[in-house]
């Protein structure tokens, strides 16, 4: 029997044909929903969430910072072999366990594993729970349908011991808030410091109407001059009349105390 490359599904045969057999195949294919044939870089199982952060077209287990494909489907994948990866919005997926029903699913900081906590600072859902052992996918990635639009802030002289603090309109001292004009969501934000940072933490969290969304960008060891972070469509609404702003948290040990940053957050509207 031949198959087609991505659904899987069974193509008409010559000569006898079991109707009965393929009609079966054929709907609960249909049933289960759009499948592409991937090849995988490591050893896959049943549920994995996976995307391409590897050459060469090979998939992998992710992360919430990888970029989503799919949820796997086939039993178990064996590196370099190929398999099936559900990968169609409106799938329902019989995956894990105890979930809360109409709850959203993410990509899990543990790579190829989905959890119903969201993730920080940077936060994929992948679908919502329709049952207490099934999900049904939605948007991954950033999937825009309107204007994407950059809010800038900033602060001077970044000083130690930070908490919580409401940073500056750019060129605007004393307005800490941008306010929207037609609804929309969060989808990111970045940093960037006129100075690399020598020791300590910095955070910067996105804010709505001055309650923190839990999207963040942060200089540390690893990123010391410039970072950002992204997430999914309508992970963080806001509705028109509300406003935007960015708290900065250092701690004691932040430095350079010289430092200016400007941080962008990113909206779609």
């Amino acid at each position: 029997m031949s198959y087609t490359t991505n659904y899987n599904i069974p193509e008409m045969p010559s000569g006898a044909i079991e109707w009965v057999a393929i009609f079966n195949d054929l709907i609960t294919k249909v049933e289960a929903g759009r499948t592409i044939k991937v090849t995988a870089a490591e050893s896959l199982v049943v549920g994995n969430a996976v995307g391409y952060p590897s050459a060469a077209g090979k998939v992998s287990k992710i992360d919430n910072t990888g970029n989503f494909l799919g949820i796997v489907q086939s039993t178990t994948i064996a590196g370099d072999a190929d398999g099936f990866v559900y990968a169609g919005i409106g799938n329902e997926i019989t995956t894990g366990s105890g979930w809360t029903v109409g709850g959203l699913i993410y990509v899990h900081t543990v790579a190829g594993s989905l959890s119903q906590v969201k993730p920080t600072p940077q936060a994929v859902a992948i679908g919502y729970a329709n049952s207490a052992t099934s999900i049904v996918l939605i948007r991954g990635e950033i999937d825009s349908k309107g204007q994407l639009i950059n809010n800038n802030f900033m602060q001077e002289n970044v000083s130690a011991s930070q908490t919580a603090v409401a940073l500056n309109v750019l060129g605007l001292s004393g307005n800490t808030e941008m306010t929207m004009a037609k609804p929309g969501s969060v989808v990111g934000i970045s940093i960037a410091s006129n100075d690399a940072r020598t020791a300590g933490t910095l955070t910067v969290d996105v804010t709505i109407n001055g309650t923190v969304t839990g999207l963040q960008a942060i200089l540390n060891g690893d990123n010391a001059q410039y970072h950002y972070a992204t997430q999914a469509l309508r992970e963080d609404e806001f509705t028109a009349g509300q406003r935007i702003g960015v708290k900065i948290t250092t701690d004691g040990d932040y430095a350079p105390t010289t430092s200016d940053i400007v941080v962008s957050v990113l909206v779609e509207v």
